[in-house]
C-alpha cells in the first residue's frame, strides 16, 4: 500500500507538474496574446491620434482661412464703399461737365449765329460796296471818256 500510495503520489505530482506546465504555458500564451492585443491597441490608438491631429490641423487651417477670408471680405467691402463714393462723385462731376458742355454748346451756337449774321450783313454791305465800286468805275470811265472827248473838241 505504501508503494501504491507512493506511486499515486508520484503520479499526482507528475500530474500536478503537467498541470503547472500547462498553466504556465497558458499564462505565457495569455501574456503573449495580451501583449499582442495591447500592441494592436496602441497601434490603433496611435493611428487614431494621428488622424485626430491631422483633423485638428485641417480644422485649424480652415479656421485660419476663414479668418483671412473674413479680413479680405472686410477690406473688399471697405474698398467697395470707397469706390462707390468715388463713383458717385465722378457721376456728379460728369453731370456738371455735361451741363457745362451744354452751356458751351449753346454759347457756341449763339456766337456762330452772331458771326453768320455779321457775315450776311458784311456780305450784303460788300455786295453794295462792289456795286458802288462798279458804278464808280463806270462813272469814272464815262467821265474820262467825256474829258477825252472834251479835250478832243477843244
Amino acid at each position: 500500500m505504501i508503494n501504491e500510495t507512493c506511486a499515486k503520489n508520484e503520479a499526482l505530482e507528475r500530474e500536478l507538474g503537467t498541470q503547472k506546465e500547462i498553466l504556465r504555458q497558458f499564462d505565457q500564451s495569455k501574456r503573449e496574446l495580451v501583449g499582442k492585443l495591447m500592441a494592436d491597441l496602441w497601434s490603433v490608438e496611435s493611428r487614431w491620434l494621428q488622424v485626430l491631429d491631422r483633423n485638428n490641423m485641417v480644422g485649424e487651417d480652415y479656421r485660419m482661412r476663414a479668418v483671412l477670408n473674413h479680413e479680405n471680405l472686410c477690406k473688399e467691402q471697405e474698398l467697395t464703399a470707397e469706390l462707390e463714393a468715388t463713383l458717385a462723385e465722378t457721376k456728379q462731376a460728369l453731370k456738371q461737365a455735361q451741363a457745362t458742355i451744354e452751356a458751351l454748346k449753346l454759347a457756341h451756337e449763339r456766337t456762330q449765329m452772331e458771326h453768320e449774321d455779321y457775315l450776311r450783313h458784311y456780305s450784303r454791305e460788300n455786295g453794295k460796296h462792289r456795286q458802288l465800286k462798279r458804278e464808280h468805275t463806270k462813272q469814272t470811265s464815262e467821265l474820262e471818256q467825256a474829258r477825252e472827248e472834251n479835250a478832243y473838241h477843244l
